[in-house]
């Protein structure tokens, strides 16, 4: 499932449609190479990066949960 993604998450709501533009109207955008991925969603560390609004960056990584 790589390539760029544009989730939204809202009243409870997840949702995700493949990225077509320049990511204008994200509060926050993340990017992760695949194993970086892996190890944030195991809660091994916050891999990758991200810019934006911090409180919603710090929002995004809390919903990881360990595996």
């Amino acid at each position: 499932m790589g390539g760029r993604w544009r989730v939204t998450i809202r009243d409870g709501q997840f949702s995700a449609q493949p990225e077509e533009g320049d990511f204008s109207g994200c509060d926050a955008v993340f990017s992760f190479d695949p194993s970086d991925f892996v190890l944030s969603a195991y809660q091994r560390f916050p891999g990758g990066s991200a810019r934006g609004d911090e409180d919603v960056i710090n929002r995004v990584r809390s919903l990881f949960f360990a595996i």
